[in-house]
């Protein structure tokens, strides 16, 4: 005894506390009959009752003694795979899990499932004859048989197994109404259905239905092997007839084309000499042809290429005349915008220094003053000047202070100049 339960996976758990079902809480509130895999902490009085498992179950059943429609005695083995339901990720409800434990069981499933499987195996062997019962085996076959048993929806197509149809008669039979076409009928799918309807409300969940083996007595297998061997020896026998009549024909022709041939090769051996002197003469016509051809093409050519060369020069001559005259043409445009720029220029320096002559006279003259004084700051520190003191008319005096001055002024002049042209009038 211990204080939790352990819920393995891949299964349904059922918990009871004293013999009572008990219902898993979910975080949400609602309940559930089955409880989740893992450990859940619980009271010593509360353990796993049932333990049912989410795994697929085959379940393998041979069917002895069926009776067919004609009264043959066969054994079918068919083979069942079957789940449990309640799975709540796919949807089920939870409670045909504990429908399935207390109303049906393993052992009530395993008795009711053989019954209807035995049921359902006997009901298919009654409706087919021994020669159909191994169309069963897979499951699937032609939807009508002979006995009219299936034969339900539509009639079943007469087939004679000695007479082979036609290529033209398969055409017209494929052509023809879709109600005699063949139609497949399964009847593991109907075997499956029907279990189904049967044993869902319980929980249980047939998922595929197979036949596995068919089992016929010693003496129909003999006849049927026997038959069966008679049918495939009178194919071969009519096929090998058809190839050797296929054969004889292909012959008749080959020896047919033959001599054709030969006698179109004799036809041809007398002509031959005279078509190949008409085709030499053919053939030296067409090489003078085109030798003269070739000549015409040449001299053409030379002709049409002087004329383009000669008309590409004349138009390269005007080009280049044009060019120069254009040339020509823009500069004298071009020395005209110069002028006319030069001029403009001139005139508006000569308006700014109109207009701004009366502003400037305080400057320039005080401009003026400060170069007097440079010229005397230069006169004082030149060691060749000469200064007088008489007062009296010397004429050598004179000559030396007014080359002096003269020197003076015309380092005066040349500053004014080169201040004028740099825009300030002094």
């Amino acid at each position: 005894m211990k204080p939790y339960i352990r819920v393995p996976e891949g299964t349904y758990a059922l918990v009871q506390h004293q013999g009572q079902d008990v219902d898993y809480v979910k975080p949400d509130g609602s309940t559930t009959p089955v409880w989740p895999p893992g450990m859940h902490f619980a009271s010593l009085f509360t353990q796993v009752s049932q333990l049912v498992t989410k795994q697929y179950i085959v379940f393998d059943t041979p069917v002895k003694g069926c009776k067919t429609a004609d009264d043959v005695t066969v054994g079918i083995d068919m083979c069942l795979i079957l789940r449990i339901m309640g799975d709540e990720s796919k949807g089920e409800d939870s409670e045909l899990v504990r429908r399935f434990v207390y109303e049906l069981g393993p052992n009530g499933l395993e008795i009711q499932l053989r019954a209807a499987q035995d049921e359902a195996v006997r009901a298919l062997a009654r409706s087919v004859e021994h020669t159909e019962v191994y169309q069963l085996r897979d499951g699937t076959m032609r939807e009508k048989f002979k006995t009219g048993a299936l034969n339900f929806r539509t009639n079943r197509l007469h087939v004679d197994e000695f007479n082979f149809p036609t290529a033209d008669e398969e055409t017209k039979e494929e052509g023809g109404d879709s109600k005699d076409r063949k139609v497949l009928y399964c009847v593991t799918e109907d075997i499956k259905r029907s279990l189904n309807e049967q044993f869902n409300t319980y929980g249980v969940q047939i998922t595929s239905v197979a036949i596995t083996n068919v089992t016929l007595p010693k003496e129909f297998q003999t006849q049927m092997e026997n038959r069966t061997t008679h049918l495939s020896a009178i194919k071969e026998q009519k096929m090998k007839q058809l190839s050797d009549m296929q054969m004889l024909q292909y012959k008749e022709e080959i020896d047919t084309t033959k001599l054709k041939r030969r006698m179109m090769f004799m036809d041809g051996g007398a002509n031959r000499q005279s078509q190949i002197q008409k085709t030499s003469v053919i053939c030296n016509n067409r090489d003078v042809e085109a030798t003269l051809k070739i000549a015409e093409i040449e001299a053409e050519t030379v002709r049409i290429s002087i004329e383009i060369n000669a008309h590409c020069e004349a138009e390269i001559q005007v080009i280049n005349a044009e060019k120069a005259a254009l040339q020509m043409k823009l500069n004298a445009i071009t020395d005209e915008i110069h002028g006319s720029a030069e001029a403009k220029a001139s005139e508006i320096i000569a308006r700014a220094e109109g207009a701004a002559a009366a502003k400037m006279e305080k400057c320039r003259k005080f401009m003026l003053e400060m170069k007097e004084l440079d010229m005397i700051g230069s006169l004082a520190k030149n060691k060749n000047t000469v200064i007088s003191g008489d007062t009296t008319n010397s004429l050598l005096s004179e000559v030396l202070v007014a080359d002096r001055q003269r020197n003076v002024m015309l380092n005066v002049d040349k500053l004014r100049s080169n201040q004028t042209e740099d825009g300030v009038v002094v």
